[in-house]
């Protein structure tokens, strides 16, 4: 039977019987807890998806710096204060408690990638069981 074939909703939750209300609120609460995880995912992806480029472009550039510095050869003292601030150039800050260096940005950069990727797939397969199982 199609569903055009009933009078009404009504007629055809009586056709299911009496188990059909605890099936529906069970769904119900599944497409809950299934949004909910899939909100989650998406927030994590879009703020890993924020921070990921801009982590590699700042640890890129603190790492590309000094040897930029080191690299331009002037005449005179212009060489010598070129060469103070390559040399005076931190390696590593301590921010909030822990050390921060260019290579540890490009690394937790690679990571939050990795991040993306993982909530993409997530959300899509939560994405897909909540409208698979109507």
């Amino acid at each position: 039977m199609s569903y055009t074939q009933y009078e009404s909703d009504e007629a055809r939750v009586r056709y299911r019987g009496p188990v059909a209300g605890k099936a529906r609120v069970r769904r119900a609460a599944r497409m809950v807890l299934w949004a909910v995880l899939n909100v989650a995912f998406v927030f994590v992806e879009l703020v890993a998806e924020l921070l990921a480029p801009l982590l590699l472009l700042a640890g890129a550039a603190w790492w590309a710096l000094p040897r930029v510095l080191s690299l331009i050869v002037l005449d005179g003292p212009a060489n010598d204060v070129v060469r103070g601030i390559a040399a005076r150039l931190p390696t590593e800050v301590l921010v909030a408690g822990s050390w921060v260096s260019a290579t540890t940005l490009i690394t937790d950069a690679f990571v939050l990638f990795a991040v993306v990727a993982v909530c993409r797939t997530l959300a899509a397969l939560f994405t897909r069981a909540l409208f698979i199982d109507r």
